[in-house]
């Protein structure tokens, strides 16, 4: 199985060993997040790993897609597939094991997906499906997945936190407020 991957989550997995890897030219003058620069041009690689994350079916069957690396190359951030089901869930692969970070549900049902996670991989974030309907973003820390919540003042809608700083204090995202949909900035304790 190869799995194709932007060019700093690529980085991370050769500096931590965890695969090697063949640049191929692209393209030249692309703007892209996937680009490197030289004084002369502008290159797009592709990089080709080959490793299974695996998923968190049981059988391991099904998709998972990886969305971020830790820059310590110690975590990678996604979702997968889960049970059989046709929900996705945010995992964390630490270690060689893929764990399922759950919902925001009370029993603990429905999709998650993780898309940013801090330097050290302790803190990762994106958004869940919540009871109410909808989904909100979350943060999670200390293998507990706390719910960020909405800037309505009912706490309704939809909210997502798109990055974390890589020291995981400062995470900004989108929340739906009373009057429209807003970019907001969550400080961590």
């Amino acid at each position: 199985m190869k799995i194709h991957l932007p060019l700093s989550l690529a980085k991370a997995l050769l500096l931590v060993g965890m695969a090697q890897m063949t640049p191929t030219i692209l393209a030249e003058s692309v703007s892209s997040s996937l680009i490197t620069s030289t004084e002369e041009r502008k290159t797009l690689f592709k990089y080709e790993i080959d490793l299974d994350l695996g998923t968190l079916n049981p059988d391991n069957s099904g998709p998972s897609y990886a969305y971020a690396v830790s820059e310590d190359g110690s975590a990678i951030v996604g979702q997968s597939y889960s049970d059989g089901s046709s929900s996705y869930r945010a995992f964390v692969y630490k270690n060689g094991v893929m764990t399922d970070l759950g919902t925001l549900k009370d029993d603990d049902s429905g999709s998650s997906t993780a898309t940013s996670v801090s330097a050290d991989g302790s803190v990762i974030v994106w958004q869940s499906d919540i009871d109410e309907g909808g989904f909100h973003a979350f943060v999670y820390k200390n293998d507990v997945m706390i719910d960020l919540g909405t800037l309505k003042a009912d706490d309704s809608g939809v909210s997502y936190a798109n990055a974390v700083s890589a020291d995981g204090s400062v995470i900004v995202g989108n929340s739906m407020t009373d009057e429209s949909m807003l970019l907001c900035i969550k400080m961590m304790s």
